[in-house]
């Protein structure tokens, strides 16, 4: 990893504000951390965040056009989620925005990532990131037959083609249930359709939420799934990893393509 050590290389570049999850993901993995002029408090959350460790002891912001402000960023990064005032203000500030996408492939993230390198000054780490997210995904081994793998969300949720989870299976190894039905994005998933397919392997969902208990959450446990679904041809989606298209998704992979060695 490029190390910037003297002062005026550290003083030329710039500072740089995260107003969501993504973009603390990015700046984790890209910016020197005396360039993080503050992180979104989601940043810091290690039920949402997988890189909250990283991050932590950074000011944190709560997305308002005032804690720009008054933190005085270089440029800031901003997402689809990110409250419309905010936008707007930041607009009419001339503040210096990137909005993030949300790429559902592996060369779109890529892109993405050496995009935001170049405008945080950090090219050569941008490289380096997306090199290692490369030699990730061209380490897990191809299987002559792919098991097939289901998505299920709190509600009863999945996620077919044109979704990160979906290119995520494909390069752990795994054909996708929702894909096979025809489903694009994020959609119901028929409970009588998972029960019935020759699913391999179930991945749920159970980010942790708090410990609230809601119905939607209940979907994951409900009867017909528990008879179904013998632990092991079931397990927990790696969420943290799949919450945003960063390079860190290499991780879901990994850790999928070592579920399907077992």
């Amino acid at each position: 990893m490029l190390l910037y050590t003297g002062a005026a290389a550290a003083s030329s570049l710039p500072r740089v504000m995260s107003l969501n999850l993504c973009g603390d993901v990015m700046l984790a993995l890209l910016a020197d951390r005396t360039q993080i002029a503050s992180v979104s408090y989601n940043g810091l959350n290690p039920a949402f965040s997988p890189v909250a460790d990283q991050l932590a002891g950074l000011p944190v912001n709560r997305g308002r056009a005032e804690e720009v402000v008054a933190a005085a960023p270089d440029l800031v990064l901003i997402s689809a989620f990110t409250q419309p005032a905010t936008k707007l203000a930041l607009r009419q500030l001339g503040v210096r925005v990137i909005e993030m996408v949300d790429p559902s492939d592996f060369d779109a993230i890529a892109a993405q990532t050496q995009s935001i390198a170049h405008a945080i000054g950090q090219d050569a780490r941008g490289d380096e990131t997306v090199a290692q997210m490369r030699a990730t995904l061209a380490a897990v081994d191809k299987p002559k037959q792919r098991p097939l793998a289901a998505i299920l969300h709190p509600g009863g949720y999945t996620e077919g083609r044109g979704t990160l989870a979906h290119a995520v299976l494909l390069a752990a190894g795994y054909d996708n249930l929702a894909a096979r039905e025809g489903i694009t994005g994020y959609a119901p998933q028929r409970l009588e359709t998972l029960v019935a397919a020759p699913v391999d392997l179930l991945l749920a969902d159970v980010t942790i939420d708090g410990g609230a208990p809601s119905l939607s959450r209940e979907m994951l446990n409900h009867p017909a799934l528990l008879l179904r679904f013998a632990t092991s041809r079931r397990a927990a989606l790696p969420s943290r990893a799949l919450t945003c298209s960063t390079p860190r998704a290499a991780d879901a992979v990994t850790a999928l393509a070592s579920l399907r060695a077992q």
